[in-house]
């Protein structure tokens, strides 16, 4: 049942499914409607997509995707399930529910045997091992940690009447002669949980040289390496708590980061991240810190995991670690007072993502070698900032020699088939032509653009490549950046407000990505000058006219018109942006009743009163922005 359950919640996103029966808008992280639970006038309903929790903040009621079921249909946990396994398109049988929980109590009983073992006479080697690698009794206890006896036969021998259970689940095995036997055998168990703190498989280490070093239980119904994480179930509550995860590499990772009280950590199964883990993340928090081992296999691993959050990157840092070194090594060291840091002081060494990911594909590995190679944290950490620093990168690369820096255009190159993001392409495109004054675009094969790109032919009038429906959405896009650039301190105090608006021109939304990353995450100062030396000269002869007080020649009868005579004053300057937003949103409302009436001309009457509703609504937060619009004016 809980794997069911697990699959259901990881396989349906919770918007798709509420919004069968709620109209949502965006609205920051959230998104927001009229509750189905109770009758209200102002949207107090909430859903959370990457948390997978709903709430409505006027009656109250809330929790996930199976919750809003039996809220919505009146029906029973298990009618829920069958609601929703029916919309995911997969079947819930009796028979499998009971399946499942035998698994799950078979598993549990193996796991008491090997954590009995682990505290008997025979198991006295793994235990001292264990503690000599610097884990206290506490915190064994606490994963509750098992061993295995290295006998041929001993699972086999102790549970005879569940070995068929016992090898589906891959804990015993076949030999040749058709005969079981143990498949964790002279190794310490380490216990993999679901969310729900039921064991759903075993990871077991051996403490000599033999091999393989690590074993995984094999793929079965309830455990699926792909996608799980050791350590989740012990670190949801601190995860919530401080909406933040740490990813490390493997299970001692995790546990000796307890030790230290670093709780809100998880690690994937020795398999490389996936979709699945991913979205197993996002579901808790965006706000996430890859923690890797400190070599170039472990750099190589974050620059990946990078790459698959790709739409994330703004929220994602990187802590590194100097080479030789892992996140036990260091739990170990802080808790020995080793190291003059603690955690928290070491956190705020952690370097965004986006530079991370300069400095992997700019600097040729021989070359910062000697950099990860040391003891001393402190100095470590102060070359890491000396390495990140843009005008460090810049002279690098100046002064390498042909040879290097054909190497490195060949690192970009690989580099840039990876990027799926074409706001992160853009980005990086941007500051890499900045740091090696090379025209990437001459090394990268762009994407074939649609009308409305901004990658488009100079000598082109706007008015041909505008799209003509969303024109006015275009111009005032590019004029609320435009007003932003030339009142850049304003970009603070309306930073969550556009971050929230739904782009409609490539060229604005690329524009305001640098505008967010420059000002709001890098905290550097923006004038004109800066934005136009990161754009190429038909960007900027778009943008120009929106920022200076030139009139466009073309356009002018659609142009929002703002001040642009004399000085204006702080107050002046946020009415001009405040007006900007609210008919941008006015703008987009007329797109969606257009496009909702288009939608009604192919359906049936009795199908449209729903369509009419959600228009009806549009209509009525149109009337009410465009009376403060009037306020603003």
């Amino acid at each position: 049942m809980e794997d069911i359950k697990t699959k259901i919640l990881q396989s349906i996103p919770i918007e798709n499914y509420i919004s069968r029966f709620v109209s949502l808008k965006k609205q920051g992280r959230y998104l927001v409607g009229l509750c189905p639970f109770h009758k209200e006038k102002t949207p107090s309903f909430t859903v959370t997509p990457d948390k997978g929790i709903f709430y409505c903040f006027g009656c109250g009621k809330g929790g996930n995707l199976i919750t809003f079921v039996i809220e919505k249909e009146q029906v029973s946990f298990k009618e829920a399930l069958e609601i929703l396994a029916n919309y995911a398109g997969f079947k819930i049988s009796p028979a499998n529910i009971q399946t499942e929980n035998k698994y799950i109590k078979v598993l549990e009983q193996v796991h008491q045997e090997f954590q009995k073992y682990l505290l008997s006479s025979e198991g006295k080697k793994f235990y001292d091992y264990l503690l000599s690698r610097g884990l206290e009794p506490a915190i064994i206890n606490k994963f509750q940690l098992g061993a295995s006896s290295e006998e041929y036969e001993w699972i086999v021998k102790k549970f005879p009447q569940n070995l068929e259970e016992l090898y589906t689940l891959g804990i015993v095995k076949k030999n040749t002669s058709n005969q079981f036997y143990d498949f964790f055998r002279n190794r310490i168990i380490f216990p993999i949980f679901n969310t729900s703190n039921h064991v759903i498989g075993f990871g077991g280490r051996v403490i000599d040289d033999s091999k393989p070093k690590y074993l995984n239980s094999p793929e079965s119904s309830i455990f699926h390496k792909g996608s799980i994480l050791y350590g989740l179930n012990f670190a949801i509550p601190s995860i919530r708590k401080y909406n933040e995860i740490f990813i490390t590499e493997g299970y001692l990772d995790v546990i000796g980061l307890h030790q230290i009280d670093v709780e809100n950590v998880v690690a994937p199964l020795g398999t490389a991240f996936t979709e699945e883990h991913k979205k197993n993340i996002l579901r808790y928090t965006k706000n996430i810190i890859f923690m890797m081992d400190g070599d170039i296999a472990g750099r190589n691993s974050v620059q990946k995991m990078l790459l698959l959050f790709q739409e994330e990157l703004e929220n994602i840092n990187v802590l590194l670690l100097p080479e030789g070194w892992d996140p036990f090594d260091l739990s170990k060291k802080i808790r020995k007072e080793e190291v003059a840091f603690s955690f928290n002081q070491l956190k705020e060494n952690s370097i965004s993502g986006l530079n991370f990911l300069l400095m992997n594909v700019i600097y040729l590995e021989e070359d910062i070698i000697e950099k990860f190679l040391s003891n001393d944290l402190l100095n470590f950490y102060l070359s890491i900032k000396q390495l990140i620093e843009k005008e460090n990168i810049e002279n690098y690369f100046k002064n390498l020699d042909l040879e290097k820096k054909q190497q490195v255009i060949n690192k970009i190159k690989d580099f840039f088939l990876n990027i799926r993001s074409e706001i992160l392409k853009d980005l990086l495109t941007q500051e890499i032509e900045r740091i090696t004054k090379l025209r990437i675009q001459q090394f990268i094969k762009p994407k074939q653009r649609q009308n409305n790109s901004f990658f488009v032919n100079s000598t082109k009038k706007t008015s041909e490549y505008i799209d003509k429906e969303k024109e006015i959405l275009y111009i005032i896009e590019r004029e609320l950046l435009g007003t932003l650039i030339k009142y850049p301190q304003m970009i603070k105090n309306f930073a969550t407000e556009i971050d929230n608006l739904n782009f409609y021109d490539d060229f604005s939304e690329f524009l305001w990505r640098v505008l967010y990353e420059k000002n709001i995450i890098m905290g550097m100062e923006i004038d004109l000058s800066l934005i136009l030396s990161l754009l190429p000269s038909e960007q900027q002869s778009i943008l120009i006219p929106y920022v200076m007080k030139e009139e466009l020649k073309e356009n002018n009868k659609n142009l929002t018109r703002i001040k642009t005579k004399g000085l204006l004053s702080d107050n002046e300057i946020e009415n001009i942006i405040k007006e900007l937003i609210t008919k941008h949103r006015i703008e987009e409302i007329n797109q969606q009743i257009k496009d909702k009436q288009k939608k009604m001309k192919i359906m049936q009457d009795n199908e449209k009163t729903y369509i009419y509703y959600e228009i009806d609504k549009l209509l009525k937060e149109k009337k009410m922005l465009s009376s403060s619009l009037r306020g603003l004016q």
